[in-house]
């Protein structure tokens, strides 16, 4: 059995300001390097100067007293669809997401073609999970302003977490042609192409995305993935290495290294990885199944642990409700090393009623419950 891989880390959109006051149009939304030099001042009190002040309050990243701006922007003109939306903004980073949608709901009431608060909007029901819900409205703010290539990206990015794959590469390639230095598209692009097996397209984008991002450790990370994926160890730990130095609490890109360290045979480097990752992310699931299936098959003798390798297994299914076979299959092999073989048996048999387990780990996993069956333990690559 191969080891868990590490998931993707989602990108998550970003939500975006618009300052003009008036909303007319189809409110194509600027981004926040333009207002970098608005002015907190004293001006005559109007409702476009408080939602200027509320704006370069939101970019300095002071929400509550973005609210309050726009709060008094809206007390003086009611009608004023920028002013929900960019409040609506502002609680949306502060998880308000309700509160957000509520506001994004009235600058639609107010200007139906404002594109985009439906882009917002539906950056808020991504983020509740409402994906059908995400990709209505991100569908609405792509009719209204096909040039919008946040959105484009954005519903690309939900066709991606739902599995439609060639759905969200149309969209991907849409919101590049539309912006061609969009490191994030690239990078989307490159996870979507990751997931249909095409590891060389997927690098090529990761390596764009990089070369417009270079601080983007997640791309780094998700590239060094595919090239560990490629048996390109030594890239792919260069790729962790520069990942972690970028965000030291990176869990997954420890993971992952401590995935490639392992394929190296240097099981001191893997196993310390792990610790660290879990030590980050205690309910980093992926990580405690491939600790547990180090501890329980290594073929050194040094880096086996039974009981230690059952309490990983057990706790990376209790996090997913005892329901994913391949993780019952760890706790088996675990059960295996440490000598009882009849739960080892029990967990095995149970992981095999799942037809999917069946069909991904094939003669293996039938392999494995004989094995346990005559009492004795597996060893793999480790």
């Amino acid at each position: 059995m191969s080891r868990v891989q590490v998931r993707l880390v989602a990108l998550v959109v970003a939500c975006l300001f618009v300052v003009t006051a008036n909303g007319c149009g189809r409110g194509t939304p600027t981004t926040g390097a333009s207002l970098g030099k608005v002015q907190i001042g004293p001006e005559s009190e109007t409702a476009e100067v408080f939602i200027k002040r509320g704006s370069a309050w939101g970019h300095k990243g002071n929400w509550d007293k973005a609210i309050k701006e726009f709060d008094e922007a809206i007390r003086l003109d009611p009608k004023s669809a920028v002013a929900f939306e960019n409040r609506g903004i502002s609680l949306a980073h502060l998880g308000q997401l309700d509160a957000a949608i509520k506001d994004y709901d009235e600058a639609i009431r107010l200007n139906p073609i404002f594109a985009s608060a439906f882009t917002n909007r539906g950056t808020a029901w991504n983020l509740k999970k409402d994906n059908d819900k995400a990709i209505k409205d991100f569908d609405q703010a792509i009719r209204l302003d096909p040039n919008l290539a946040f959105a484009v990206g954005a519903r690309g990015r939900l066709h991606e977490e739902n599995g439609e794959w060639d759905e969200a590469i149309r969209d991907y390639n849409e919101a590049i042609r539309l912006d061609p230095k969009d490191a994030y598209a690239f990078a989307n692009r490159g996870s979507t192409w990751l997931h249909k097996n095409e590891d060389d397209k997927a690098i090529k984008d990761f390596d764009q995305a990089i070369r417009l991002d270079p601080k983007d450790a997640t791309t780094l990370n998700n590239r060094g993935f595919v090239r560990a994926r490629k048996k390109e160890y030594d890239e792919a730990i260069k790729d962790y290495d520069e990942a972690i130095r970028l965000v030291p609490k990176l869990a997954s890109a420890f993971e992952n290294r401590g995935s490639a360290w392992g394929r190296k045979g240097d099981f001191a480097k893997e196993l310390n990885d792990y610790d660290e990752a879990l030590r980050l992310n205690p309910n980093l699931v992926t990580a405690l199944l491939n600790r547990a299936w180090l501890r329980a098959t290594c073929r050194d003798s040094r880096y086996r642990d039974g009981p230690k390798a059952v309490e990983d297994a057990k706790r990376a299914c209790e996090l997913t409700g005892w329901k994913e076979a391949s993780h019952l299959a760890h706790l088996a092999v675990a059960h295996a090393e440490n000598g009882e073989f009849e739960e080892a048996v029990k967990w095995q048999a149970k992981a095999l009623e799942d037809a999917q387990y069946r069909q991904r780990a094939g003669d293996f996993a039938q392999m494995l419950l004989k094995l346990y069956e005559a009492k004795k333990p597996f060893r793999g690559d480790k």
